[in-house]
């Protein structure tokens, strides 16, 4: 989503659940090299089976876009 203002366009920035998994760094790197702000989440951060965790982290980082790539392995 991007919001103008007066003169200049404002991007939101991207959230990236499982952000240290294989895939999630790739991605990370990827958005961060096309100029993206990126919020990547790992389970260190938190426990996204807590949805209110999880939806605290939604509402105060707002992002356009949400990639959930978190999951349980092993």
């Amino acid at each position: 989503m991007i919001t103008e203002t007066r003169h200049r366009k404002i991007e939101r920035p991207i959230l990236v659940t499982g952000c240290k998994g294989y895939i999630g760094q790739y991605l990370i790197r990827y958005l961060t090299e096309l100029g993206r702000e990126v919020v990547g989440v790992s389970r260190h951060d938190c426990d996204i089976t807590n949805t209110s965790a999880l939806l605290e982290i939604i509402k105060d980082i707002r992002p356009s876009t949400i990639y959930h790539l978190a999951g349980i392995t092993g």
